[in-house]
């Protein structure tokens, strides 16, 4: 989830000449991140939190828990940004049992190649990824060890 917030005081602390792109882990692991008041207010989101399930299931509406708990982020981190919401949407995406990517042959297909780069984080990756899948298709081993994005670790499996 996502939301704007409007500055409650002093928009000159929120635009991107004082306010870099931030990620704060707050000590019991809740994970936010926001980005400066470009002109429409302060975006700030909390990753993964929320609910989990099928797609299908998900409600597209922002609670008003899930902008309590950001408003209690910024209570304690952004003062100045904890103003009026102009705008907020859910943020839905697929991630694997561990969070991490899978970068994998097919255990039953040797000629194809798997590569997901979900679980919220992926894009930052993409490039790396694309170099390791090319290389790979071009006949290269790969020059990291793949072993924490294997197929078989979500399927119990050892190699």
């Amino acid at each position: 989830m996502v939301a704007h917030f409007e500055a409650a005081r002093d928009r000159a602390h929120l635009v991107p000449e004082r306010l870099p792109i931030f990620c704060v882990e707050e000590p019991d692991g809740a994970f936010y991140y926001g980005i400066p008041d470009l002109g429409s207010g302060c975006k700030v989101g909390r990753h993964h939190a929320g609910l989990t399930g099928e797609a299908s299931e998900q409600s597209t509406m922002v609670g008003d828990e899930d902008i309590d708990d950001i408003r209690r982020f910024l209570a304690r981190r952004l003062p100045s940004a904890n103003g009026r919401v102009t705008a907020s949407a859910t943020c839905l995406y697929t991630n694997t049992p561990d969070f991490h990517f899978v970068i994998d042959r097919d255990p039953r297909h040797d000629n194809v190649i798997v590569a997901s780069v979900c679980s919220g984080h992926g894009f930052k990756f993409a490039s790396v990824v694309g170099e390791i899948v090319a290389d790979w298709i071009g006949g290269a081993e790969p020059l990291f060890d793949l072993s924490m994005f294997s197929m078989s670790r979500l399927l119990g499996e050892t190699r």
